[in-house]
């Protein structure tokens, strides 16, 4: 707990089964929604406007038929992922490589790739050569497919797929994710001929 008149009796984590009657904090209507996200599974980023405080909030349906174990949770974020989720919100990527692996480190997965998906295109593509990197290097697991997800964005922007492109041509043989993307790039390219 902090002194914030805002936040701070919220604590480090807050968990309520909304399925069952249980409700997050008052004091949680008085953070500032990022993303206003909605919707099943929603997850959003707040901010405390009094102290500056950042949270995760996550809203998870289950689908379970009786949705007895629909659940919301709100997690305070520790002070390094706050310096982090500025930098990349704001597109300050001057040192790519130490953003993104510490931001692999204090972020949850999810709040990760949901902030990558925000930063600006300009700063996305500073991002580019890290997280094709990561792309054509990760297992085919959860967090490839994260990262194909994310890198949907070069196909519909000649730049980011021009750049996409050549650093799979530089890295030799791809994954089958990786060999997809690059045949939905170059289609793209096809059809704006």
């Amino acid at each position: 707990m902090n002194d914030c008149t805002t936040c701070g009796s919220l604590g480090d984590s807050q968990y309520a089964n909304t399925g069952r009657d249980e409700s997050l904090p008052a004091a949680m209507s008085g953070l500032k929604s990022l993303w206003e996200a909605s919707g099943s599974n929603a997850h959003d980023l707040l901010l405390c406007p009094t102290c500056g405080a950042w949270f995760e909030f996550t809203d998870d349906t289950a689908f379970t038929g009786s949705g007895n174990n629909d659940s919301q949770t709100l997690k305070r974020l520790p002070p390094q992922a706050w310096i982090l989720l500025e930098k990349l919100l704001h597109g300050d990527v001057s040192q790519p490589e130490t953003l993104l692996s510490d931001a692999m480190a204090h972020l949850s997965s999810d709040l990760f790739f949901d902030v990558i998906a925000r930063v600006p295109p300009a700063a996305f593509a500073a991002l580019l050569p890290w997280l094709t990197r990561r792309f054509f290097t990760t297992p085919n697991d959860q967090e490839n497919h994260a990262l194909y997800g994310t890198l949907n964005r070069v196909i519909t922007r000649p730049a980011l797929r021009t750049k996409y492109l050549t650093l799979a041509k530089a890295h030799g043989t791809l994954p089958p994710r990786a060999k997809f993307l690059v045949e939905l790039c170059e289609k793209e390219i096809a059809k704006s001929r």
